[in-house]
């Protein structure tokens, strides 16, 4: 963070500051992992199940609070408070291992998703073993000009946000934890036990949970032999191969369902197929429809590629003219089509002031990476600028005038809708009675110099 001379006081003085945000980028997720899993066990041989024990026995921590459900805490929360608890269980505690570790690398990987998404921030490559070559890249992207700062990190989050839509391999990215081989943690475990048989003893009884009763199965739930239940797994599958099958649930909507019936089960146990399934994206990739021997969820997320191509303004574009549903949008081109204008261009407003353009990110969200330009040949030297590369990242869209205003601001509908794929290929769409409208921050303006 650098202070620029302007506006030292006041409510703008934040504008004064010139920020840069940097992610550091693990150059190889093998060893990331790997320090990952040692972190936990690190942790555990420094006194964490201690901690939380203490805390339980004094009353400073609840199950039901904020804190308990960080990552650490939770898993030997689970562990320390498990019902009907025995000396020597080296299956429970390899089990709450497994989980923390798990919980602590989804987490991660949750990180370089969301930092994926964010053009505000510069990609630094990280390696442990050689810290001089960062620091070197964090002075050279401090000292160049803001400008060109900016230019850089908006150009490499496009490319990254091409690369992972155009990747070709769907293959899931499988990597085995040495947490998950019993066998290989045989003496750190022998000398966690002990330990961890004392901290559970020190559980006050009634903080324990109750039994969990059998996994609670479906009247309907039985389809080409397969039963369907409440039942989920924390990892992943060792016969189905799917990730935990509510992974997208944070805790909260984890205790709902268990209220309802669902229960965790073994990775291993097949006896019931999970109802319902809202896992992460690398956990599992569904077909729309399959035959009557393929195990899948009954009610499962649609294929990811359903998702990419709304995603994409210039796919979802493709699908709406191929449909002759153009009139559902704006008149938009991708950007490499607009400045031989394959397609007709629409009637010009009178009123010169109307005539703004929009190029938007082909995968931007909530209003990021949009830049309006005044007439054509102001978008189309913009194109030129950017060069045939960087514009394949980019849609064209002609203002429309006026805009629809609530309040004089502009606005979005957020609609919920269930889409019920048929096995002759239909679809039916269920839409949630309560629609969100959600309102620009800013009143809305012409004025293109503003943001």
């Amino acid at each position: 963070i650098a202070r620029t001379p302007r506006l030292r006081h006041g409510r703008a003085s934040r504008d004064g500051y010139d920020i840069r945000g940097f992610f550091l980028n693990p150059t190889d997720r093998h060893v990331l992992f790997r320090r990952i899993d040692e972190r936990c066990l690190a942790m555990l041989r420094c006194g964490l199940l201690e901690e939380v024990a203490g805390l339980l026995e004094s009353g400073s921590m609840r199950a039901d609070t904020p804190a308990a459900s960080a990552i650490g805490y939770r898993q030997v929360l689970e562990y320390l408070t498990r019902s009907e608890p025995t000396d020597y269980d080296l299956e429970a505690l390899h089990s709450f291992v497994k989980a923390f570790g798990s919980a602590t690398r989804t987490y991660s990987r949750g990180q370089v998703s969301w930092f994926m998404k964010d053009a505000a921030f510069k990609w630094v490559a990280a390696d442990p073993e050689n810290p001089t070559f960062v620091a070197k890249e964090l002075d050279r992207l401090t000292q160049m000009p803001r400008s060109c700062f900016l230019q850089e990190a908006a150009q490499e989050a496009a490319d990254r946000q091409l690369a992972s839509q155009d990747s070709d391999d769907t293959t899931p990215y499988f990597w085995r934890s040495h947490l998950e081989d019993a066998d290989k943690l045989g003496n750190e475990l022998a000398d966690l036990l002990p330990a961890a048989d004392a901290c559970t003893e020190r559980v006050p009884v009634h903080l324990r949970r109750p039994a969990d009763p059998a996994p609670e199965s479906l009247d309907r739930g039985k389809s080409a032999g397969l039963t369907f239940g409440k039942v989920f797994w924390r990892g992943r599958h060792k016969q189905w191969g799917w990730g935990n099958p509510l992974g997208k649930l944070h805790r909260q909507g984890i205790q709902l369902l268990e209220t309802c019936g669902w229960r965790v089960v073994d990775e291993s146990d097949n006896s019931l197929v999970p109802a319902f399934c809202w896992s992460t994206r690398g956990a599992g990739d569904f077909p729309a429809q399959g035959a009557d021997s393929l195990v899948l969820p009954l009610i499962r997320p649609f294929p990811q590629d359903f998702s990419d191509r709304l995603d994409d303004k210039v796919k979802l574009n493709e699908h709406f003219l191929l449909a002759s549903c153009g009139d559902l949008q704006p008149p938009t081109w991708s950007a490499m089509d607009f400045p031989s204008a394959n397609h007709p261009m629409p009637k010009e407003s009178h009123d010169s002031s109307h005539d703004f353009w929009f190029l938007k990110h082909r995968f931007g969200v909530k209003g990021k990476g949009v830049h309006v330009f005044a007439g054509t040949d102001a978008i189309r030297k913009r194109l030129e600028e950017l060069g045939e590369r960087s514009s394949r990242n980019f849609v064209v869209q002609k203002g429309v005038a006026p805009p629809a205003l609530l309040d004089g601001r502009k606005w979005m509908m957020r609609v919920h809708v269930l889409l019920h794929g048929n096995r002759n290929g239909e679809l039916q769409a269920y839409c949630h009675n309560d629609i969100i409208v959600i309102r620009y921050g800013q009143p809305y303006t012409e004025r293109q110099e503003v943001r």
